[in-house]
């Protein structure tokens, strides 16, 4: 199977749209196929090397698979980018990847789903399914990009997703349960879905959800206090802290325990209609050892008390007598 999106974009500057080509299966290649053909016919101008396996999409019956499409030029050199979406298809892991193919550069790599550092697999990447620039729905000056892309931890629990991501934070901003072949911006906030059976989906891009911490100036004590809104009512919350889930709730406010040094927080509010939405907080963590010091103190006032009542002595006498002791001259 072949997908070619025609004159797409001019990748090499010479006034003619080039191709952009995928192929499920190539004669002299062990995986799948993408590059970009040159506008006059004459050859290949790019091509991504690292796709392996093609395997999942025998089960995506009602999609058009293009893991690739031009994106606006972030380099500088006025030359589109490639956005292209890759998973990994027997553990975690998903990622969209930002090329300039001009100079055959990785610009971006956008982490959708962390790869589990303790499971020492070869790295065997599976194209995602649909990846598209869309609407500015951040105000940031910059556009977004949706794809649809497989997420799970295993083979069998991988499921579609459609996920928003603001290129210039590098971080998704919205996603979805709702998938389907195709999508279209069709106002100001708004991305029309046309789903795997002809319905209709009107998703709501926008997204005032943000993160509070009771910092006074940037560094904190731990427990830590967050609080977040922009949600809706019935709205489930996961809160991850370096990428690890360390709770859930269905409140907005939450005390959580965060060893000292710097922390990417992450809260993902998922609404009962499989709507979710992310937003990120950067923690500087510093321990206070006055709690340390508090708990030597009363540890030896204890063992003092213990000591004088084992000698039939005052204990109030005993603390006394060591205050007023006077340390021994230096020899």
């Amino acid at each position: 199977a072949q997908t070619i999106d025609w004159a797409c974009a001019d990748f090499n500057n010479d006034g003619l749209a080039d191709h952009l080509f995928y192929e499920r299966w190539a004669e002299g290649h062990d995986g799948p196929r993408l590059r970009i053909l040159n506008g006059t016919g004459q050859g290949t101008i790019w091509e991504y090397p690292d796709f392996n396996s093609q395997h999942l999409f025998e089960r995506m019956e009602g999609f058009t698979v293009m893991p690739a499409n031009p994106i606006k030029d972030i380099s500088g050199d006025e030359i589109p980018e490639v956005a292209l979406v890759r998973i990994l298809p027997d553990q975690p892991g998903a990622q969209l990847l930002i090329y300039d193919t001009s100079s055959n550069t990785e610009l971006m790599r956008i982490i959708l789903e962390e790869i589990d550092p303790d499971r020492k697999w070869e790295e065997w990447w599976h194209p995602g399914i649909l990846v598209k620039e869309v609407g500015d729905y951040t105000s940031d000056g910059r556009d977004e990009v949706a794809l649809v892309v497989l997420v799970g931890d295993t083979e069998v629990e991988k499921e579609s997703k459609l996920v928003v991501v603001d290129v210039a934070e590098e971080r998704t901003v919205v996603d979805f349960r709702a998938v389907g072949p195709e999508f279209v911006e069709i106002a100001q906030g708004r991305l029309g879905l046309v789903g795997l059976s002809g319905e209709a989906y009107f998703l709501d891009m926008t997204s005032d959800f943000s993160i509070a911490s009771y910092a006074g100036n940037g560094t904190q004590g731990s427990p830590v206090t967050l609080s977040w809104t922009g949600i809706t009512s019935g709205s489930i919350s996961q809160i991850y802290v370096d990428d690890l889930q360390i709770a859930q709730t269905d409140g907005n406010q939450i005390t959580i325990d965060i060893s000292s040094g710097e922390h990417e927080v992450k809260i993902q509010s998922l609404d009962e209609n499989g709507r979710g939405v992310w937003a990120t907080e950067i923690l500087n963590i510093s321990k206070s050892p006055i709690p340390i010091i508090l708990v030597f103190l009363i540890t030896l006032i204890l063992i003092l008390i213990a000591l004088s009542i084992a000698l039939h002595i005052n204990p109030i006498e005993t603390i006394d007598w060591l205050r007023t002791k006077k340390r021994p001259a230096n020899d």
